[in-house]
């Protein structure tokens, strides 16, 4: 299931935003604060399951530790939703989030909340399906209190467990740490391995087998009288593997990678880009990346086997404080590259 075309309002920095002619694989630069990675995560929450939780935890990831998704509003206005709306195979998934406004809302302390089982909710979720057949989902930040794995009930749980959602992964800067063991193992078990091992040697010809450990552990074989933990080899190695097996496990869903070039040497991404784009078409996923790199710009397009496939993306923010996405085609940005004007 390929995404063509999306669209956000009122979502944090973005008041709102088209884009259209998405392809297999994605690359979205632009300057800082110019919506990047709120258009993955619009891409992100717009796909899955709906529930305030996914909202909670970009607020982690941002550092708000309020437990309130508010402040995804656009200006902190609340009094407009916020809109996610994705089309994929000429369907259309939409996603409005509405504050419900209630005086008698109190935040309580995590003891009294876990001590209780009445909570008023503070956000509707409606969903519109692929299907167009519509549901919606209540959140409260006091329901995330009392249970992080909260499950949050639907006026119509019939249409909610019968959804259809994409498969997907979001890699974030600060998701350095991700536990990619469980997907290594399944490949491991569904005699996956070698596909694995081959994508690491197009980074580094020493590898010769992987492993998992104990708690987790992954251990990589390179030639040395013992295995190594992967932990050694740098935490661009570790990026590459995290990725590569757990687009290994995907099939027919997307990958959004923020900050590509973070943690990655610029000599490595030239191999890195013909890795992904192997896996992607193995798989069948779709590929949406952010970046401020030149070096990650040039190598997108000089690995690609066919610049159909891609899609340059800029994010600019206007002077009346709007949002447009520019497409840039290959060539272009070849040139700018070139000429050295800002692409980025």
């Amino acid at each position: 299931m390929n995404i063509t075309d999306l669209e956000i309002k009122n979502y944090r920095s973005i008041d709102r935003l088209t884009v259209s002619n998405f392809k297999q694989f994605n690359l979205i630069v632009g300057e800082n604060n110019s919506g990047k990675t709120s258009l993955l995560e619009a891409i992100q929450f717009c796909s899955g399951m709906p529930n305030g939780i996914f909202l909670n935890q970009m607020n982690i990831i941002r550092r708000l530790m309020n437990n309130d998704i508010y402040t995804a509003f656009h200006n902190l206005d609340a009094s407009k939703p916020i809109v996610f709306s994705i089309t994929a195979n000429g369907k259309e998934r939409r996603i409005d989030i509405s504050s419900i406004k209630n005086p008698e809302i109190t935040y309580n302390s995590r003891e009294i909340v876990q001590n209780s089982s009445n909570h008023s909710a503070n956000y509707n979720i409606n969903v519109t399906r692929f299907d167009g057949k519509k549901y919606t989902v209540s959140y409260s930040p006091e329901q995330h209190l009392a249970n992080s794995l909260y499950i949050p009930l639907a006026n119509n749980a019939e249409l909610q467990n019968s959804d259809k959602t994409i498969p997907s992964f979001f890699w974030t800067p600060d998701w350095a740490g991700y536990n990619y063991s469980n997907a290594l193992s399944k490949l491991i078990i569904n005699k996956k391995k070698e596909f694995v091992i081959g994508a690491l040697r197009e980074i580094d010809k020493n590898v010769q087998d992987i492993q998992l450990g104990a708690n987790g552990g992954i251990f990589v074989d390179i030639g040395l009288p013992s295995l190594l933990p992967v932990t050694l080899m740098g935490q661009g190695i570790e990026k590459i593997l995290a990725i590569i097996t757990t687009i290994s496990s995907i099939e027919n869903g997307f990958v959004l990678i923020d900050e590509f070039e973070n943690g990655l040497h610029h000599t490595s991404m030239e191999n890195l880009w013909a890795v992904l784009f192997k896996l992607c078409e193995e798989q069948n996923v779709q590929l949406f990346v952010t970046t401020h790199s030149y070096e990650c710009i040039e190598s997108f397009i000089n690995k690609a086997k066919d610049e159909n496939q891609l899609a340059i993306l800029r994010l600019e923010r206007n002077s009346d404080n709007t949002h447009t996405a520019v497409n840039i085609g290959a060539d272009a940005a070849r040139q700018a590259i070139e000429q050295r004007w800002e692409l980025r």
